[in-house]
This record gives C-alpha cells, structure tokens and sequence, in this order.
C-alpha cells in the first residue's frame, strides 16, 4: 500500500512539471529596419510603452557579451491587464518578430489590437526605411 502511495505521488508529479500553459500570440509580424540599431528600436519601443500604459519587464541581452548584447532583443512588455507584445531578433540580428498575448485569456481581440497599434507606430516613425515579411526570416517581403 505504501508503495502504491509513493507511486502515485510520482506519477503526479511528473505529470505536473510536465504541464506547459501555452499562451497564442495575436497580431504577429515580422519586420526589418534599414539603418537601425538597436537602441533606436527601444526607444521607439518604449515610447509606444508609455503611450499605452505598458511597463517594460524585460529588454534582452543582459547576461550576453557586449557584442551579442548590442544586437540582441527581447523586448517584453505589460500592463496592468495581464497583455503583453514581444519583440524580439534571435533567429536574424536584423529581422525583427512582434507578438501580443492576453496571458489571462479575457479577450484576444485586444491584444490583435494592441499589435496594430504597434505596426501602425512603427510605420509612423520608420517609414521608407521599414519593410514587413511573411516569414520570421525576413526574406519574402509583403
């Protein structure tokens, strides 16, 4: 009986650290900016952060070496209703990939929103020098 018990108790907690909550990104979109670093990112980053009660909870790039550091994003930010947009280059240091999420699942239109609003910033600031892709290697452009 006792051994039952322990097998259980195993068995439950292998099933638990197992359990993953999978979160759908909305308004996904890929882009690249002609002549852009990465601090020009991030300012236009969290300018739209600010205009939209969003906080910066993480930027990337911190526990990399200065040269990965200064191309590096992982730009997350939050507001108070749980929502979030991304941005991030890992896969191509100069093709960007943004998302939205609603982390408490209330409503996934405003996080499509959320990310338009982002796209129409981005076209806003970078205009002529912004280019979107289909692919989150930036090489078919839309």
């Amino acid at each position: 009986m006792k051994f039952l018990k322990s097998l259980v108790l195993l068995s439950l907690i292998s099933l638990s650290s197992c359990y993953r909550i999978h979160h759908e990104p909305y308004g996904t979109m890929h882009f690249s900016v002609s002549d852009m670093d990465k601090a020009e990112l991030i300012t236009v980053l969290d300018s739209f952060a600010t205009d939209n009660a969003l906080v910066k909870i993480q930027e990337g790039g911190e526990r990399m070496l200065s040269q990965e550091m200064k191309q590096h994003v992982h730009a997350i930010y939050e507001n108070s209703s749980n929502y979030q947009f991304a941005v991030q280059n890992f896969l191509n240091e100069f093709c960007y990939s943004s998302s939205s999420y609603d982390f408490d699942k209330n409503d996934h239109t405003l996080a499509e929103e959320l990310s338009k609003k982002l796209k129409s910033r981005l076209e806003s600031v970078f205009n002529e020098r912004i280019t979107f892709y289909v692919d989150q290697y930036c090489k078919q452009a839309i």
